[in-house]
């Protein structure tokens, strides 16, 4: 389930959420795991102060290999040369994902429905040659979140230098394996999510 980006960047992108949650009661792999990042910032003081890289929201594919046209659409441009030691993300509430998990709860199927309006519905036989009408690409927002909103944003620590006239080649290994997780909500209820994803990441 390893899917390798390879961008021709300035910069890293690295993908973790930072909503609270249990363990999952079960996990899947994604066909499709599609989040929206609303607000990107770098930083080369630490956090004191930030160079936007972009406000537009932009959605991506990080289950697909095509995924590094769209963060590349993300930013372009260039950086003023240094050393940038922290990134900020700040991710929509909303993602997008398609997968099922077989014998999730006892013998019941959960899979992505694009009816449900939490993006789940189950089944005691899932038959993924001949699926569910209903089963697709469904909209699933972090539950206690409502559509629009924005999860918390996320600072990791970087070490990216960026060298004057250098075009640095960023590469992105994303690991969505078990990523597709369904959780207790609460009341005998049952919600797929997204798990956080791993990202190893290399430049050259």
């Amino acid at each position: 389930m390893k899917k390798v980006v390879i961008l021709t960047l300035l910069l890293v992108f690295l993908c973790g959420y930072a909503y609270a949650q249990p363990a999952p009661t079960a996990t899947g792999n994604p066909l499709v795991y599609k989040v929206t990042l609303n607000i990107f910032r770098i930083s080369s003081d630490g956090g004191s102060t930030w160079t936007t890289v972009s406000n537009t929201p932009t959605e991506f594919d990080i289950a697909s290999v095509t995924a590094g046209q769209a963060v590349g659409n993300l930013f372009g441009g260039s950086l003023t040369p240094g050393t940038y030691n922290r990134i900020e993300h700040t991710p929509s509430a909303s993602f997008k994902m398609q997968g099922y998990i077989i014998d999730a709860v006892g013998g019941t199927d959960y899979y992505t429905s694009t009816t449900e309006s939490n993006g789940t519905n189950s089944t005691a036989n899932f038959d993924v040659n001949n699926p569910p009408s209903d089963y697709g690409e469904a909209t699933i927002i972090v539950y206690s979140y409502s559509a629009g909103d924005s999860l918390p944003a996320v600072e990791e620590t970087v070490n990216i230098v960026v060298k004057f006239g250098a075009n640095q080649k960023v590469n992105i290994d994303f690991d969505v394996s078990n990523t597709l997780a369904l959780y207790n909500v609460g009341g005998g209820s049952y919600q797929l999510m997204p798990a956080a994803p791993t990202a190893t990441i290399t430049t050259e």
